[in-house]
């Protein structure tokens, strides 16, 4: 089965040629966790800066992202970013009070990531 381009790792082969996949996809997935650790903390705690490290975070993510992957790269912006709308929605209600985000930007920032996020990954 092929996907993108490469082979989809079976259990056998995880410790074989396709280990090297294994670190970049955790760094990866560590470095969007942070993103969305950091977006998640500044809507929760009424924070700017927490909010802008977020955004930026992903940003450069995306653009290595962009830089580095020879396949399929517009798929896995969309996938960030679609995941990071979600994200929104879901911290959205524990947002603090005096957030810089009101909840109707709120809505408006996810629904559009969510929206940018599947119109990228229907790009081929």
């Amino acid at each position: 089965m092929r996907v993108c381009g490469s082979r989809l790792a079976s259990y056998g082969e995880i410790l074989g040629v396709w280990a090297m996949d294994v670190p970049s996809i955790a760094a990866l997935a560590v470095a969007f966790a942070v993103a969305v650790g950091l977006w998640g903390r500044g809507l929760v705690r009424g924070r700017r800066g927490d909010l802008l490290a977020g955004a930026g975070t992903l940003a450069a993510l995306c653009a290595v992202a962009f830089v580095m992957v020879t396949g399929c790269v517009f798929n896995l912006i969309g996938l960030m970013i679609g995941g990071f709308g979600l994200a929104t929605f879901l911290i959205g209600p524990f947002a603090a009070q005096d957030c810089p985000l009101v909840r109707r930007d709120r809505l408006a920032l996810g629904a559009g990531a969510v929206a940018i996020g599947v119109f990228l990954q229907m790009i081929l």
